[in-house]
């Protein structure tokens, strides 16, 4: 991926700013998935469904380089260099029923995911004689839980329906700062 930007800005003086980024990645991705359906009988069925994707290996390596001139004379420069390695993996579960037992009509859906990504990234910048490392690394784990029930049952000619919804989020992101500049 390469790609090449300019921007001009008239203040006092005409600032233009030509930035350019070359980069290359490269990703592995794996990715399995099993499920069932039953028909228990006429009114009753049920189903899972499971999926596990995981990335062991997605690399993205890139330069950039920045020039900052001031009424056409160069005025500041800059290089960085930077490699990004990143693994993740996500499991996705499901299952469900939807019955009838006597009068009853219920509807159960449970959802549940959890995903880990860790990533780590090096990057060296030099700007004005000012040159710096900064090698980081980044983990995050989400999980999702969720689940919903309703029940329905015959009343007096109509139908009466209640039920409840379940839901739990949970995210925590991790950045580990070697460099000292953050």
């Amino acid at each position: 991926n390469n790609w090449r930007q300019i921007q001009r800005t008239q203040l006092q003086n005409l600032w233009q700013e030509e930035t350019t980024r070359d980069s290359e990645s490269r990703d592995k991705n794996l990715n399995a998935t099993f499920y069932t359906n039953y028909l228990l009988n006429d009114s009753n069925s049920l189903g899972v469904r499971y999926n596990f994707s995981r990335a062991p290996e997605n690399q993205l390596e890139g330069i950039s380089t920045s020039k900052l001139l001031k009424d056409s004379t160069l005025y500041e420069e800059g290089i960085s260099i930077g490699d990004n390695m990143t693994q993740s993996s996500t499991h996705y579960a499901n299952l469900y029923y939807n019955g009838k037992i006597k009068e009853w009509e219920i509807a159960f859906n449970a959802d549940a995911m959890l995903s880990n990504n860790k990533q780590s990234t090096y990057g060296k910048e030099t700007f004005a004689d000012d040159e710096r490392e900064v090698p980081m690394r980044n983990k995050t784990k989400n999980s999702l839980y969720a689940g919903k029930l309703d029940l329905t049952h015959p009343l007096w000619g109509g139908k009466i329906s209640f039920g409840a919804e379940y839901s739990h989020t949970d995210s925590k992101n991790t950045l580990i700062d070697n460099s000292g500049l953050l």
